[in-house]
């Protein structure tokens, strides 16, 4: 059964950066099993050092030829928030999407470098009713171009 060995091989002491040498290990019948996802690696990481979460920087290498990697993980901290907004600033024009969380967050993280924070949204009211509230839904065209301009 493929299995990892995870090894710490560098702490960066400023930043919080550790490196990591991670071994995949298959028996010599599972030359088609694959690497584990960034997702596992994480968890991995994280439930190893005793951490809430990690996050794989960027820059990592994810060759699936290689048996052996030298990943960089960060240890991260999560928080889950509930907003309520009134009616009136949603029809003003107010809607909560990832970059406008994002920029709220790095706003009072001035300094943060763009792997230190990340931002997402987990639930979020229907497009269609936003749309409804700020009077783009009154025509296909209005609804079309709001949607459009979402993504």
């Amino acid at each position: 059964m493929a299995s990892l060995r995870l090894s710490k091989i560098k702490v960066d002491e400023d930043s919080g950066v550790v490196t990591v040498r991670v071994t995949f290990v298959r028996d010599e019948d599972e030359d088609d099993v694959p690497w584990h996802s960034q997702e596992a690696l994480e968890r991995h990481v994280a439930a190893l050092w005793g951490w809430e979460a990690a996050r794989m920087l960027e820059g990592s290498d994810m060759d699936e030829s290689l048996k052996t990697r030298e990943l960089r993980f960060m240890r991260h901290y999560e928080w889950t928030v509930k907003i309520r907004v009134a009616a009136t600033w949603v029809a003003d024009g107010f809607d909560l999407t990832a970059e406008r969380a994002h920029s709220m967050v790095a706003k009072d993280l001035g300094y943060a470098r763009g792997d230190e924070i990340e931002t997402e949204i987990v639930a979020a009211p229907p497009d269609r009713d936003i749309a409804t509230e700020q009077g783009y839904a009154e025509t296909a065209d209005g609804l079309a171009k709001f949607l459009k301009d979402r993504t």
